[in-house]
């Protein structure tokens, strides 16, 4: 099962245009009418509030997927969307059966091809306070799991073949996060954060420095979206 044939991040932003002119200064591309690419993943603007963080697929078969089981409820803006499901963490993913406004990014998941300033797509990092229950609720909707360690804290990385969700349990004495978190990686990622700051992004270090240099960090995006910098290479 799926939950459809394309998918994006979707932000609330007030106005559209300037949050449009913020992405593509962050090097992103317009593909579509209120949709931008970083080269790996889609993110969606629209004017209307949203319920949370949410996940918005189109394409979806909606009586197979509530023929899995999954409990599909209502939303907030039935014109925009059939139906929303809500994972333990609180992301709402929110799906229509009419096609997607926006072609995806080319290629496979993982070798999509990066575009914007801040890396390559590598994960939709979502703070979990139970694992095992957040795993299986993502495996029932489709994802399959990619990678799962127990160091330095549980944490995995599942797909669908259009997005890749990372789960954390993150220990508050290394790092913690309690909202999702678009995720990038770059070995080069110190230069990227010099010149983001440079050019006045919000951007908020994370320590340690290494060489005295900054080479993690976190931002915010239009929206209200969360943004990890990460270095090293995916």
């Amino acid at each position: 099962m799926h939950l459809g044939n394309y998918v994006e991040v979707r932000a609330a932003v007030e106005h559209p245009a300037e949050a449009l002119a913020t992405f593509e200064k962050l090097g992103f591309k317009q593909v579509g009418a209120g949709v931008v690419t970083d080269g790996g993943l889609n993110i969606g603007l629209q004017q209307e509030s949203l319920d949370g963080p949410t996940l918005a697929y189109s394409g979806s078969n909606l009586a197979a997927i509530q023929a899995a089981g999954n409990a599909v409820q209502s939303t907030s803006a039935p014109h925009l969307y059939d139906t929303r499901i809500v994972s333990p963490e609180g992301v709402h993913i929110y799906l229509q059966s009419q096609a997607g406004r926006a072609p995806m990014p080319e290629g496979d998941i993982m070798s999509r091809k990066p575009i914007s300033r801040l890396g390559k797509f590598g994960e939709y990092a979502i703070p979990t306070k139970d694992f095992e229950a957040s795993a299986a609720f993502w495996k029932q909707l489709g994802f399959e799991q990619l990678h799962a360690s127990a160091d330095p804290y549980p944490w995995g990385i599942f797909s669908d073949g259009l997005i890749v969700v990372g789960l954390h349990t993150p220990d508050p004495a290394q790092m913690t996060f309690d909202e999702p978190h678009i995720t990038y990686f770059r070995g080069d990622m110190a230069d990227r954060i010099a010149a983001l700051k440079q050019d006045g992004f919000d951007v908020t270090d994370i320590p340690p420095e290494e060489n005295g240099r900054v080479v993690n960090a976190s931002m915010n995006g239009p929206g209200g979206l969360k943004i990890f910098l990460f270095n090293g290479e995916i």
